[in-house]
């Protein structure tokens, strides 16, 4: 992923889906998945909101604890429905303890801020 406007909930969301839908790859087959974040908007490290959907983003909250209630409202309205049926039955969870770490990378007086999760069968 690669945002580069606002609609942080909406990002934010869409990333926690693709990295279900890895699991899910990994669940049928695939031996290995990652998911690459990278940003120029500070917004997504930090803000004045730390629960929900941000918690994961800003307070380093285990991907693993994500539940249905964590997707915002307005996202049930859209691609996140699928992924909301899946959590609130139990259906799907993710294998192992990951959790979004951002670093740092400054180029041309840029700051990019980024995190890769690496999930395999062992969940390690």
């Amino acid at each position: 992923k690669l945002p580069t406007n606002g609609a942080y909930p909406r990002r934010m969301t869409q990333s926690i889906i693709d990295i279900f839908f890895l699991q899910q790859l990994i669940n049928n087959g695939f031996s290995t998945g990652y998911f690459i974040f990278f940003t120029n908007l500070l917004n997504f490290t930090q803000g004045t909101e730390t629960d929900g959907i941000y918690s994961y983003f800003r307070n380093r909250k285990f991907l693993n604890e994500f539940c249905c209630h964590d997707i915002p409202q307005f996202m049930l309205e859209t691609e996140a429905r699928k992924l909301f049926t899946l959590l609130d039955s139990n259906s799907i969870r993710l294998d192992g303890n990951y959790r979004i770490e951002f670093q740092s990378l400054i180029n041309n007086n840029v700051t990019y801020y980024y995190f890769l999760i690496k999930l395999n069968r062992n969940g390690n």
